[in-house]
């Protein structure tokens, strides 16, 4: 049984305009989480930021003859891949948190983090699926038009095939959108997860793609103050000892995971909002988790 399913059935949404009221709900859940996410977000950054900081990376760029720009590249890569999987483990938690916070049930950090920790193989899981599903699909479509390349040397055919692979891949990228949310929320998995994800999407592609597409933008202002801070602290505090190198890095990685937690909120919104839609849920909105002094939640979030 799906343990969120009691936080699920006390969430109720007012209609609305659907972008408004993710980016509204998604940001006041957002400022929730942060007062019990940010010690996690601080713990999770410890062990990415040791590990990176340990990498000899001059060595390698040095014996692999890389450019400077390359060399940067590869770092940022390195980096991006020694967090994945803390990052993950925060914005599970956050689309726990999420849950529980839009129904009026804190539990607080530490129970929010043993739910995600115990819905992490299903999130993972149903994760690489859809990956698999995307480069499976990527690689039946390049041998397609090499196929008709061969056949008929006609270049038009590779590149109208390109287009048609990179179309087909955004299509089923996006239906694929709240699979992890189905996976770590809705008490799925997997193949059932895909279908639950593309039965949400189905009908409103276009609109599902454009409030992605804005979540991320927010998103990526959000991240501008981490891109800020690394700067600053690489100019002002240039060099130093390995203490120095991981104290900056903790610092930057904290912040954003932290901006990770508001796209982890707001699509969690969105799902819970199509969810909502898709089943007709018709339960009461928990008033607590979402009472505040402006008194603006009732337009956005409130009662049948």
């Amino acid at each position: 049984m799906n343990e969120l399913q009691e936080e699920l059935d006390a969430i109720n949404f007012a209609e609305a305009d659907e972008l408004s009221l993710v980016i509204g709900v998604g940001w006041r859940t957002f400022l929730k989480c942060i007062p019990s996410l940010w010690l996690l977000a601080l713990v999770c950054s410890i062990p990415p930021a040791c590990i990176i900081a340990n990498i000899p990376f001059e060595a390698i760029f040095e014996r692999l003859h890389l450019s400077e720009l390359k060399a940067l590249k590869l770092q940022m890569r390195i980096e991006s891949l020694v967090q994945l999987p803390f990052l993950a483990v925060v914005f599970l938690t956050a689309m726990v948190t999420s849950v529980r916070a839009m129904a009026g049930r804190s539990l607080g950090a530490l129970a929010d983090f043993k739910t995600a920790v115990r819905r992490l193989p299903a999130f993972v899981g149903t994760f690489l699926l859809a990956v698999f599903v995307l480069i499976g699909m990527m690689f039946a479509m390049a041998i397609l038009a090499g196929f008709l390349y061969s056949a008929t040397g006609n270049e038009f055919l590779v590149n109208a095939g390109s287009m048609v692979i990179l179309a087909a891949m955004l299509k089923l990228a996006v239906k694929f959108a709240f699979c992890v949310h189905s996976a770590a929320i809705g008490g799925t998995c997997g193949v059932s997860a895909l279908r639950e994800s593309s039965s949400l999407v189905m009908g409103r592609w276009w609109a599902t793609l454009g409030e992605l597409i804005v979540l991320f933008l927010v998103f990526i202002m959000l991240n501008m103050p981490v891109v800020a801070a690394t700067f600053a602290l690489e100019f002002f505090l240039p060099g130093g000892g390995m203490a120095v190198c991981i104290a900056k890095d903790i610092f930057t990685i904290t912040l954003g995971f932290i901006a990770i937690m508001f796209l982890s909120s707001s699509m969690t919104v969105l799902y819970l909002l199509r969810r909502w839609r898709a089943r007709g849920v018709a339960c009461s909105c928990a008033g607590d988790g979402y009472e505040d002094d402006e008194g603006d939640y009732e337009e956005e979030i409130g009662n049948e």
